[in-house]
C-alpha cells in the first residue's frame, strides 16, 4: 500500500485524488492530502468551493454563512466523487477542519488554525448581535420555504439570528414573571457559545445582571474564544462546562448544575438531529430539569444524509407539532406547547402558572433535637428528594380519569380554583404526585407554582404512611404542607388543612392510636405544639367552603347547624370553637364529639334530606378507590385510599366539581 506522501499529480480529478488517499497509511493522511490537493495546480478540475476559498481567505472574513456553504459544497462534491463505501468516512467535523486549514493557507500572510477560528468567532458574533437586534423588533415567520438549507441564499446566520431572538423572548418572558432576584438558564450543546453572548450583547444591563448562564458542550476549544468575550461583560454570569450530552451520567450531572436546584429555562439548538435516541425521550429529560421553560430548534426537511452530516432524525413542521403534542400528553398538559414557530424550525414550551418560591423549610429551633427528625438533615431533605422523584416517576407513568361531576351550588370566580385532596395518612409520595398532578407543585423541586388556586386537605394528614428510615413517625407530610402554605399565601394561592380525628388526637393529648408518634422522645409533644400552633395561625381548621360546598373531614349533618345559619356563618363559627377549644384547653363541644361530631361521623347511606348544605369529605375509605357521590349526589367522598395505592382528588372549576383518578399506564409501564 502507497503512503500519502508518495501520491502524485497524475490522477485525473480532486474526487480521484482524495479517494486514493483514503486508502493510503499514515496518520493524518486526509489533512495532508487536502492542503496538498489546493496547490495542484495542473489538475484539470477546480473545485468552486477552492474559487471561493481563494477570495474569501485573501481577506479573513471567514464567517458562519462562508464556512457553512464551502462546507456544503465541498460536502457535495465529495459525496459525487467518492464511492459509497468512502464517503461515510469523511465527516461533516473533518470538512469543517479541510476548510478551515484552507483558509489558513490562503491568507497572506499564512495564519495558523487558531487565528482563523478566532477571526470566524468575531465576524460571526458580530453579525449575530446586530441581526438578533434586528428580529427583535420583528417576530414574523422564519421564511423558511424561500431559505430553506439546500438553497444557494439561504443564511446560517440569518436563521439562527431569528431562531435566538424567538428564544431570548421567551427569556425575557421568564424574566418578567419571575419574583426571584436570580433565574438560571442552560444552554444545551453551545458550541461557540454565540447565544449566549448574543443575549449578552442584547439584553439590558438590569436584565443581564438577573441571569445565571451555563453552556456546556464537549469541546473546550469550541468555547476558548467566547469565554474570552465573556470578560468585558460585567453584568454577565456564565459557567461554562465541558461534557457530553450523550453520556448516561448528563442528565444526573445536570440536576446538580444550579446548586441542586432545576434551572428556569434550557436551550438546545440543532442537537436533536444528532441524537441516536427519540426525540421525545430526549425532550422529555429536557422538562424534567427545566423550572419553566424549554426551546428547542432543529433544521427541517434536511435529509438524514445532511447538507453537511449524516443525521439520526429527520424533522418535518408536522413532526414538530407532534412532539409538541407528545411532551404536553406526557406532562397531563402542565408542559404547554407554542407552535407558532414551527415553520422555522422552533418549538417553544413554558409550564403553567410559572411563580418563584424558595424551597420549603421549617425554621430548624422548631424540631426538637431528641427527635432525630432535622429538617435541614439526612431526616426531612432526604426522605423528601426521594419521595419527590417517586411521585413524578409515577406520575409520568400513569394516565389521568375524569370521573364523577356535578354542578357547583355557586359559582366560583374566574381565576378561581379549588383542589380538594381526601385522607393523605401521611403518605408523602401519593400526596405529592396528586399535586404534581393537579398542577399545584413543580415536579423538581415541590415549590408551589399553582398561583391564586385553593387547596384544601380533608383531614387525617397524620397517622400511618410509609416507615421512614429514622422509626415510624410519618411527619413528613404534615411538614411539607405547613411550609406550602406559607409559599402559596406570597402568590395568592391558599393552602387550607382540616381536623381530622387523628389530629384531633393529637390536639386533645389523647395518645389512642398513636402509638408511632411515641418512638423517639419529644416526637409526640412537638407535633401537639406544632398543630396548635397551626390552628392559631388559621392554617388548620375545622370546616372550609367553597363554590357553594361545605368542606370537612367526617360526615356533617342538619344537627350540628343552627336553625337559619348560612353556610359561611357557620363554618365561621366552627372555626371559631376550635380556637376557643384551644385557648381554653376544652374540646368538649359537640361538634368535636367522638361519635357524632364533624370529625367522627361516619355516615354512610342515606338521603339529601340529612344534609344541611352540599358536602365534600372523607374518614370513610371508598372500596373503588375513586371520588364517589353519594346522599342524592349532594355529597362527595374523596376518601380514595392513599394507603392502598390509590390515588384521587377533585377540582371545582368555574361552576363545576370534577372528579379525577390517576392509574398505571400500562403501555408506559
Amino acid at each position: 500500500m502507497r503512503r500519502a506522501s508518495e501520491l502524485t499529480v497524475d490522477v485525473v480529478s480532486p474526487s480521484q485524488f482524495l479517494e486514493r488517499a483514503l486508502k493510503c497509511e499514515g496518520s493524518r493522511k486526509i489533512e495532508k492530502v487536502f492542503i496538498q490537493m489546493l496547490f495542484l495546480s495542473d489538475l484539470e478540475e477546480k473545485p468552486h468551493v477552492l474559487m471561493s476559498l481563494t477570495q474569501k481567505a485573501a481577506l479573513m472574513l471567514i464567517d458562519r454563512d462562508i464556512l457553512w456553504h464551502e462546507r456544503r459544497e465541498l460536502r457535495e462534491m465529495l459525496l459525487l466523487g467518492l464511492s459509497d463505501h468512502l464517503h461515510s468516512s469523511v465527516s461533516g467535523q473533518r470538512i469543517f477542519e479541510w476548510v478551515v486549514k484552507a483558509h489558513g493557507v490562503l491568507t497572506n500572510p499564512p495564519q495558523n488554525e487558531l487565528a482563523v477560528m478566532r477571526s470566524f468567532y468575531e465576524n460571526s458574533q458580530l453579525r449575530f448581535n446586530r441581526l438578533v437586534a434586528r428580529d427583535l423588533k420583528d417576530n414574523t415567520a422564519y421564511p423558511y420555504q424561500e431559505y430553506r438549507l439546500s438553497s444557494d441564499s439561504y443564511s446560517h446566520l440569518g436563521h439562527f439570528s431569528w431562531i435566538y431572538a424567538r428564544e431570548i423572548e421567551l427569556l425575557r418572558i421568564r424574566l418578567s414573571e419571575s419574583h426571584a432576584d436570580e433565574i438560571a438558564l442552560l444552554d444545551e450543546g453551545s458550541g461557540f457559545g454565540h447565544f449566549i453572548m448574543t443575549c449578552a450583547a442584547v439584553l439590558q444591563p438590569q436584565e443581564l445582571a438577573r441571569i445565571h448562564f451555563y453552556g456546556i458542550d464537549r469541546k473546550e476549544q469550541d468555547t476558548i474564544f467566547a469565554v474570552e468575550e465573556s470578560r468585558r461583560f460585567p453584568n454577565l454570569n456564565v459557567t461554562w462546562l465541558i461534557g457530553d450530552i450523550t453520556a448516561e451520567d448528563h442528565q444526573g450531572r445536570l440536576a446538580t448544575l444550579h446548586n441542586g436546584h432545576p434551572v428556569d429555562m434550557i436551550v438546545a439548538n440543532h442537537i436533536l438531529e444528532h441524537l441516536e435516541f427519540p426525540p421525545a425521550d430526549k425532550v422529555w429529560q429536557w422538562v424534567q430539569m427545566s423550572k419553566s421553560a424549554l426551546a428547542i430548534s432543529v433544521p427541517l426537511e434536511d435529509s438524514l444524509k445532511s447538507t453537511l452530516s449524516d443525521h439520526a432524525n429527520e424533522f418535518t413542521v408536522e413532526t414538530l407539532r407532534s412532539l409538541g403534542r407528545e411532551i404536553e400528553r406526557r406532562s397531563h398538559g402542565a408542559m404547554v406547547a407554542d407552535s407558532r414557530y414551527v415553520e422555522g424550525g422552533v418549538l417553544l414550551f413554558q409550564r403553567k402558572l410559572i411563580f418563584d418560591v424558595a424551597p420549603p423549610v421549617v425554621p430548624p429551633e422548631k424540631v426538637p433535637a431528641s427527635s432525630r427528625l432535622g429538617i435541614h438533615g439526612a431526616g426531612f431533605q432526604k426522605v423528601f428528594r426521594q419521595e419527590l422523584r417517586a411521585a413524578f416517576e409515577e406520575f409520568s407513568q400513569s394516565v389521568l380519569i375524569p370521573g364523577v361531576s356535578k354542578p357547583l351550588p355557586e359559582p366560583l370566580r374566574p381565576d378561581r380554583r379549588i383542589v380538594a385532596i381526601g385522607d393523605v395518612h401521611g403518605e408523602l409520595r401519593a400526596l405529592l404526585c396528586i399535586l404534581i398532578s393537579a398542577g399545584l407543585i413543580h415536579p423538581m423541586t415541590g415549590d408551589w407554582i399553582g398561583g391564586p388556586a385553593r387547596l384544601i386537605l380533608i383531614g387525617d394528614i397524620i397517622n400511618r404512611g410509609f416507615r421512614h428510615p429514622l422509626g415510624e413517625f410519618p411527619l413528613e407530610a404534615c411538614l411539607y404542607l405547613r411550609n406550602l402554605y406559607a409559599e402559596a399565601h406570597q402568590f395568592g394561592g391558599n393552602v387550607t388543612a382540616l381536623v381530622g380525628n387523628t389530629e384531633m388526637r393529637m390536639l386533645t393529648g389523647n395518645r389512642r392510636s398513636l402509638e408511632p408518634y411515641l418512638t423517639f422522645p419529644g416526637i409526640f409533644e412537638w407535633l401537639k405544639s406544632e398543630l396548635q400552633a397551626q390552628v392559631r395561625e388559621g392554617y388548620l381548621q375545622v370546616l372550609a367552603h367553597g363554590g357553594g360546598l361545605l368542606f370537612a373531614h367526617a360526615f356533617v349533618s342538619r344537627q350540628h347547624v343552627l336553625k337559619e345559619e348560612g353556610l359561611a356563618a357557620f363554618v365561621e363559627r366552627a372555626n371559631g370553637e376550635l380556637q376557643r377549644a384551644l385557648a381554653n384547653d376544652n374540646f368538649k363541644h359537640p361538634l368535636f364529639h367522638e361519635e357524632n361530631g364533624v370529625m367522627w361521623m361516619a355516615t354512610r347511606e342515606g338521603t339529601s334530606d340529612s344534609l344541611a348544605f352540599d358536602l365534600v369529605y372523607g374518614h370513610n375509605e371508598r372500596e373503588h378507590g375513586e371520588p364517589e357521590l353519594l346522599f342524592d349526589r349532594r355529597a362527595v367522598n374523596i376518601d380514595v385510599g392513599f394507603t392502598r395505592k390509590n390515588r384521587g382528588y377533585v377540582t371545582l372549576t368555574d361552576n363545576r366539581l370534577q372528579a379525577y383518578s390517576l392509574r398505571k399506564n400500562r403501555q408506559a409501564a
